[in-house]
């Protein structure tokens, strides 16, 4: 649509309309008028209609001499009533712009606040449409009310919003708590939680650096090698003794000592007798495994509570025990999820709990 040339750097200030024409007040205070003049509705003192073709707008259209139109402004509308919410003796209170402002910006609002619905107070005049009134008194109700504003006054007051009810605040209790675990500085770990706890250990104690200078990978499912290392130096590295039976151990790798000393210690058997496994995930089974017999293969008091665990499997022992010292909680109070592979994080959470047995 385009725009309506109403001479060389002229602007409206006002603007009326009727059916078939039009009337702009412009900024140097002249009116002009364009559009179907069949009555002479234009006040130009003929019935010639103004504004069609060319050299019809712009500097051609014609000024009317002594005509002054006046813009008729007001007070703003009603506005609707405001919404309040309270938190102990803070009341936050927002509303809505009125429905019309009365042909003049609205420049601001008063906010007035009652306790009885009868006797009102500006709280405050603030210039957008939220405002928190703090420092309010615990004990019975108040209400709020707002009037907008514009260069000819105030409107009326809008009806109340819903009473709220100051309450005091709770005493501040001082508690101690114990100092956190150091960080363990990984970005990939949260900061609190049983994760956090169970990486921060794990760097602490030296058992690993992660697998990255920032990053410790904890949903990356670990090798059977690794967690064989992982058990070697939380056992500070014995001597190794003899090397191991398994064709699928090379030697000369990271973790050809920690087999070797996993097997001499009855950790390991391997998956048969020439072969550990090398690169297989390990499984939860296998890891709490793992640690059962690292710690002598102590006899469970009973049964654990997993449904998934049978009788006479040679993991059955070892879960029983983990559950029964704390070492898993399992899946579920009931699920142990035996041939699951164990992540980083969850073997780092079953070492770091099994460092804390007598």
């Amino acid at each position: 649509l385009d725009a309506i040339d109403l001479g060389t750097n002229r602007t409206a200030t006002a603007i009326t309309a009727g059916d078939y024409h039009t009337c702009a007040i412009l900024d140097d205070s002249t009116t002009k008028c364009w559009g179907g003049n069949y009555s002479g509705q234009l006040g130009l003192g003929d019935t010639q209609n103004q504004g069609f073709g060319n050299r019809a707008m712009g500097d051609y259209l014609a000024v009317l001499e002594g005509i002054v139109l006046v813009a008729t402004l007001s007070a703003p509308a009603q506005p609707a009533p405001p919404d309040a919410s309270i938190s102990y003796t803070t009341a936050t209170v927002t509303w809505a712009a009125p429905s019309t402002d009365g042909g003049s910006v609205v420049t601001g609002y008063v906010l007035q606040s009652s306790t009885d619905g009868v006797i009102w107070a500006d709280v405050t005049a603030p210039a957008g449409t939220a405002f928190d009134v703090v420092g309010l008194t615990p004990g019975g109700t108040v209400q709020f009310r707002v009037l907008a504003t514009n260069a000819i006054g105030n409107s009326p007051p809008s009806l109340s919003s819903d009473a709220v009810s100051p309450t005091a605040e709770p005493p501040t209790t001082t508690t101690t708590t114990p100092p956190p675990p150091p960080p363990h500085g990984f970005d990939d770990v949260p900061t609190s939680g049983w994760k956090n706890d169970a990486v921060a250990w794990m760097r602490q104690s030296g058992v690993t650096t992660g697998c990255g200078p920032t990053t410790f990978c904890p949903d990356q499912e670990m090798p059977r090698e690794q967690q064989i290392t992982f058990l070697y130096r939380y056992a500070a590295e014995p001597s190794a003794g003899a090397q191991s039976p398994f064709t699928d151990v090379p030697r000369g790798q990271y973790y050809t000592l920690a087999i070797d000393w996993a097997y001499n210690n009855g950790v390991t058997t391997g998956i048969s007798s020439t072969l550990f496994g090398t690169g297989d995930p390990v499984t939860r089974a296998q890891a709490v495994t793992f640690l059962w017999r690292q710690h002598g293969e102590p006899e469970p008091l009973g049964p654990g509570p997993f449904n998934d665990v049978a009788e006479g499997r040679y993991f059955t022992k070892a879960v029983a025990w983990a559950y029964e010292n704390g070492i898993t909680t399992g899946k579920s109070a009931t699920v142990f999820a035996p041939d699951d592979a164990v992540t980083r994080v969850e073997f780092a959470a079953f070492l770091s709990r099994y460092d804390n047995l007598p």
